[in-house]
């Protein structure tokens, strides 16, 4: 996991290993007045996907798990009010 700090200089700040392949990945819209994302959705090859967290006190611990039909090639999170 990067983040860009104030001098455009990116860091690593954590990794995860998922014992998966990844096929794609999406932080969500982030809220006016917001930082960054709360999560992280990760899809996978094996026809899964996943929430992480991006809070920093649980930073990349894995939240839901979801088994899809098919592999995902794109996923996106989206706010429902």
């Amino acid at each position: 996991y990067l983040e860009q700090d104030e001098a455009g200089t990116l860091d690593v700040v954590a990794s995860v290993e998922t014992g998966k392949e990844v096929s794609c990945l999406d932080l969500g819209v982030v809220g006016e007045g917001d930082a960054k994302s709360l999560f992280l959705a990760v899809g996978y090859w094996d026809e899964s996907c996943q929430l992480l967290s991006l809070d920093p006190t649980y930073l990349l611990s894995r939240g839901s798990s979801y088994h899809v039909k098919a592999r995902p090639t794109t996923i996106s999170l989206v706010e429902m009010v």
